[in-house]
């Protein structure tokens, strides 16, 4: 078996699966994505919303999302269903929010907030957990209204093959961890 990690766009790895340049890919659910492609639930778990500990959210945390939302946020790409509800629900607009830096993956988003007292971000535990652990970020106390869900996505045809089969395997025990030591 050979592994190759790359990173896009969800609609990109998608046309990608598609058309059988890739054979899995991990991201959050499609909403109308392609006919041709299998979705099994991997990950789901809560969102949180994080910044360095001089943060002023953190020793004052916002009694509303609305209040979350007046500080500038670092994201990475945002996954539609997440500004939707935003806006609907709680009249906050993502995109014209003043001040929003944009990270190209979760490296750099870390670095971001971790090294400046004016960003917060959100996502899952997991993927602070080693910057929360070191006393680098802190979790502003605020519950958020989103879970994190994760899918694995494969081709129709890419079963039985057997490195596919293996792959999944895998990336289901890998998973299953995760969710393991989020308990």
């Amino acid at each position: 078996i050979s592994i190759e990690i790359v990173s896009n766009s969800t609609r990109q790895l998608l046309q990608w699966l598609v058309n059988r340049d890739v054979d899995v890919v991990i991201c959050a659910p499609v909403v109308n994505g392609p006919m041709e492609i299998n979705a099994e639930p991997l990950l789901e778990t809560d969102i949180v919303a994080v910044a360095r500990p001089d943060h002023p959210m953190i020793a004052s945390p916002p009694t509303s999302i609305a209040g979350l939302f007046k500080y500038p946020i670092a994201t990475l790409l945002v996954e539609p269903p997440y500004p939707a509800v935003l806006r609907e629900e709680y009249g906050i607009d993502l995109e014209a929010q003043v001040g929003r830096v944009m990270c190209p993956d979760i490296g750099m988003l870390v670095q971001v907030v971790s090294g400046s007292s004016r960003f917060f971000t959100a996502g899952p535990r997991f993927a602070f957990a080693k910057e929360i652990a070191a006393g680098n970020l802190a979790v502003i106390g605020i519950p958020l209204p989103f879970r994190h869900l994760i899918q694995m996505h494969t081709s129709v045809h890419a079963y039985p093959l057997p490195a596919v089969t293996r792959i999944r395997a895998i990336i289901r025990d890998t998973f299953a961890e995760t969710r393991a030591a989020l308990q």
